[in-house]
């Protein structure tokens, strides 16, 4: 028996010891210049297969601005990360409220001893003697019960419990601004995306423009009214226009793929979404940037989350504080033991009222007390900090969203009065009246028109999402926070 046990317990550590115990750099690469080759569990992590993959829209279906958000929400790993966060400190305050119950635990102990006692000697004779040795086997078994209970600590434990509460409020506003941050993101890439592919139209458009006065200018070398330095002039603005219209292919699909990775999606995947609106503001309305600035001191969740966490240090503080004081406790250990041969004795029970008090740790607790007391001092900082960046933010989104109207109105007029020009220029030159320089200024003009609505439009809608974000009101109706 005695061999027996030591083998079955190496047997039962079997199933995870292995040659690391011994050889633990056995499993890292042998050098810093060299590629780690993985063992059979780890060729294993290379075979898994994608799980909970998200789902792509339909590529005939086009997809609002609400829907791309939704899809976002849905898969974005940021958001995951934060509501995981958030669920982690929801149980660290349930565990900080352990304490204010008794604990209650357990056990049932078998126990089997065998002893041998030298009872006596017997002469056998002159010269011979026998030891008698009389050998005891016990068996003993039972089960114990044991409770304790601290009484009464001060308020400790409430200001601890009340630290991780301050703590969880942290995390879940935490979690409320990254659903913010997705939102900006996701508006911000999905009208970036229209603008690119806006200005793709417009780079095309140009192209149009460009063989047409091209086509003019060839027409007016057949007929003899135009030398060839007029066409020469209008391929080469031809062939810079097709160049153009090539790398907007390229930056528009680059758009397209970050807006598909903020999403969640993989960003090989095909969606289509609206175009670019065309948008004609006729007037603007904004309230006054201290009203955006109530707003924010309510809605913020990065400055909601800062003062959350000072409210945490402070109760933290306080429960520092408190570990000079004293401690009441009590607890209760109760049980009852079996012998074999069918003896019991009665319920045995030890009953214990306790006071304890620090006289002397090292000066852990004095440490304990600095400790949070500095992070007290930087959670009032840190709001600070916080304070002053949302009111940078607001004073320049506003701002921002007044220049961007008066910016659209001027270029919605320049792209009409471009147009004009160029349809002008283009008559007159297939009359023989201007030249080729007039058609080319004119179409110049008439493509920067083309760009400046376009990005105009985009800068008018990310500005009103900017501010909206600044404010913290871009997923919440405001008054819900007042």
């Amino acid at each position: 028996m005695g061999k027996i046990f030591p083998l079955f317990l190496l047997l039962l550590t079997g199933c995870y010891v292995n040659k690391a115990m011994i050889d633990p750099w056995g499993y890292a690469p042998e050098g810093a210049c060299c590629y780690w080759l993985p063992d059979t569990k780890g060729r294993d992590l290379a075979c898994q297969e994608e799980e909970n993959c998200p789902e792509i829209p339909d590529e005939d279906c086009i997809l609002s601005l609400a829907e791309v958000l939704d899809i976002a929400l849905v898969n974005n790993t940021n958001t995951q990360i934060t509501w995981a966060q958030a669920r982690q400190a929801a149980a660290e305050y349930g565990q900080s409220q352990a304490s204010a119950l008794p604990e209650i635990t357990a056990d049932f102990h078998h126990t089997h001893s065998q002893t041998s006692v030298l009872a006596s000697q017997v002469e056998l004779g002159p010269t011979a003697t026998r030891q008698e040795v009389i050998v005891s086997d016990q068996t003993l078994w039972g089960p114990t019960a044991y409770v304790t209970y601290t009484i009464f600590d001060f308020g400790q434990r409430r200001y601890t419990s009340q630290a991780a509460r301050y703590a969880l409020y942290y995390a879940d506003y935490i979690h409320n601004q990254a659903v913010q941050s997705v939102l900006e993101t996701i508006t911000l890439d999905y009208y970036d995306t229209l603008y690119q592919n806006k200005l793709l139209e417009a780079k095309e458009a140009d192209l149009a423009t460009a063989l047409e006065t091209l086509d003019a200018a060839e027409l007016g070398l057949r007929q003899g009214a135009r030398d060839l330095s007029d066409v020469l002039q209008a391929r080469t603005d031809a062939l810079l226009a097709e160049i153009q219209l090539s790398q907007q292919h390229q930056i528009a699909h680059t758009s397209n793929a970050t807006l598909l990775d903020d999403m969640g999606l993989p960003s090989n995947a095909e969606i289509n979404i609206d175009r670019l609106p065309l948008v004609d503001p006729r007037e603007v309305r904004l309230d006054s940037v201290d009203d955006y600035l109530e707003t924010a001191f309510h809605c913020r969740p990065d400055l909601l989350g800062a003062r959350a966490s000072l409210a945490s240090a402070e109760m933290s503080l306080k429960a520092a504080k408190r570990q000079w004081l004293p401690q009441i406790d009590y607890s209760l250990d109760i049980g009852r033991t079996y012998w074999k041969g069918g003896f019991h004795d009665d319920y045995n029970y030890t009953s214990t009222f306790s006071v304890s008090m620090p006289l002397f740790t090292g000066f852990y607790i004095r440490n304990s007390v600095k400790l949070s007391r500095a992070k007290v001092e930087e959670a009032k900082a840190s709001l600070k900090q916080i304070e002053l960046e949302v009111i940078k933010a607001i004073t320049t989104s506003h701002y921002n969203v007044g220049v961007a109207y008066e910016t659209l109105k001027a270029a919605n007029r320049f792209l009409e009065s471009a147009k004009e020009q160029y349809a002008i220029a283009i008559a007159q030159y297939r009359e023989g009246v201007n030249t080729i320089l007039d058609v080319v200024s004119a179409q110049s003009s008439l493509f920067n028109a083309r760009a400046q609505q376009a990005q105009a439009t985009q800068e008018w809608f990310s500005s009103l999402a900017t501010l909206s974000y600044s404010a913290g009101i871009i997923s919440a109706n405001p008054e819900d926070f007042r």
